[in-house]
């Protein structure tokens, strides 16, 4: 509805996905302004290969959740670029255009977002997966 109603705005001589995901992005801050609560930002749930053990899914399947949980703590402006780089795979270029901030900005809010999570997530206990995979 928000699309069809900015519709007068769009420019034909401009790109359509970078106009497109500013509505969107302006209806999830508006959205998450207004909810005041920490919501988790969900992750594309992959299909685990067949040839893993229950073992190693149900880890897996934790450390999603433990990501999950350490994004929804970010900052929103954090967050948000985060999630249209890393999860999403919108070009950096392209996100300044959607939240109409500069490029180097978003490459801030990236590293600042990537270096938040190293120190929130618990450490990958390779050892365990190293003999879970043997």
């Amino acid at each position: 509805m928000k699309i069809h109603l900015a519709a007068a705005s769009y420019k034909p001589a401009l790109p359509l996905k970078p106009w497109l995901f500013a509505i969107v992005a302006n209806t999830v801050r508006n959205h998450f302004r207004k909810q005041a609560g920490s919501r988790q930002v969900p992750l594309q749930d992959e299909h685990p290969d067949n040839q893993q053990s229950a073992e190693n899914i149900i880890d897996n399947k934790a450390r999603v959740a433990q990501l999950q949980q350490a994004i929804s703590t970010l900052p929103l402006d954090y967050k948000e670029v985060l999630v249209l780089v890393s999860i999403q795979a919108i070009a950096q270029k392209e996100v300044a255009a959607i939240l109409k901030i500069p490029l180097n900005t978003v490459k801030t809010r990236l590293r600042r977002a990537r270096d938040l999570l190293l120190k929130t997530m618990p450490p990958i206990d390779k050892q365990a997966q190293g003999s879970a995979h043997e």
